[in-house]
């Protein structure tokens, strides 16, 4: 795994700072004592807190009295994910997990992870859904969960060190076999969440439709053309979608800012 460190300080941006698995750095005030250093902010201990990076995670480890938060929560020890922000003394630091294997950029996400499965795309998602022992639930309800059982949309969990993750990025990238998502909810009220998209109505004539969202190609599709009322909704509870790009070495990150869905590309190699 790989992140960089981006500091700030005011209206001033930088320095920047890049880890590879190996390496441990030092963030504070005095360059002497740290390798990512921020003179002008009188709050910073010399050496206020180190980032040290393996394969699969970056730890941050605070050194001293003084307090750190990341994405706003209080640590004295935790891993770091892409897109969350350090706060130290008066200075913030954001990470970026620098493009790379599939399987990295998706551990590298800071919120867990699940992936929304499609059944009917192929009989090996129901397989390799059913040996890998993970804890996945039908969308579908009722009877509905039973008789479409083999074409059911599917809520994986997936924590980010199962083994199941690097089959996922080996196997089934690139064949529409679903689409990944971060978000801080439990899974029983993400299910709930995703229920509510799976029947929308014709404008035209009131019929209702499937909505097959989890598809990545009606994805890819949809986010860029929502409307601020629809993103809020979409997005409530869900900090990113990560989409497979019409070229598999592409991975299509959706964010929501204000009212504005953010399209990010990421180049990846399953």
């Amino acid at each position: 795994m790989q992140i960089t460190l981006t500091a700030t300080h005011g209206s001033h941006v930088g320095p920047q700072v890049e880890l590879s698995p190996g390496q441990v750095v030092g963030v504070g005030r005095d360059p002497a004592a740290a390798e990512l250093s921020v003179p002008g902010d009188p709050f910073l201990s010399r050496r206020h807190f180190e980032v040290g990076c393996g394969e699969r995670e970056c730890l941050l480890r605070n050194l001293g009295r003084n307090g750190v938060t990341v994405s706003g929560r209080p640590i004295q020890e935790g891993s770091l994910g892409d897109a969350d922000v350090i706060a130290a003394g008066q200075s913030f630091f954001i990470v970026k997990v620098l493009a790379g294997p599939l399987v990295e950029v998706l551990r590298g996400q800071a919120a867990p992870l699940y992936a929304l499965m499609d059944a009917a795309r192929s009989p090996d998602v129901l397989n390799a859904l059913a040996a890998a022992g993970l804890p996945s639930v039908s969308l579908y309800d009722g009877e509905h969960a039973r008789s479409m059982a083999w074409v059911a949309p599917y809520l994986v969990t997936l924590p980010k060190a199962a083994t199941y993750l690097p089959w996922l990025a080996t196997v089934g990238w690139g064949k529409s076999w679903g689409t990944y998502c971060t978000s801080q909810l439990p899974p029983d009220r993400l299910r709930a969440h995703f229920r509510r998209f799976l029947l929308v109505r014709d404008e035209q004539d009131g019929r209702e439709m499937c909505f097959r969202f989890y598809d990545p190609r009606v994805m890819r599709t949809f986010l860029p053309a929502t409307t601020p009322r629809e993103a809020a909704a979409f997005f409530a509870g869900v900090s990113s979608f990560l989409v497979e790009g019409e070229d598999p070495g592409t991975l299509l990150r959706f964010t929501l800012n204000g009212q504005e869905v953010v399209q990010e590309s990421v180049a990846v190699t399953a």
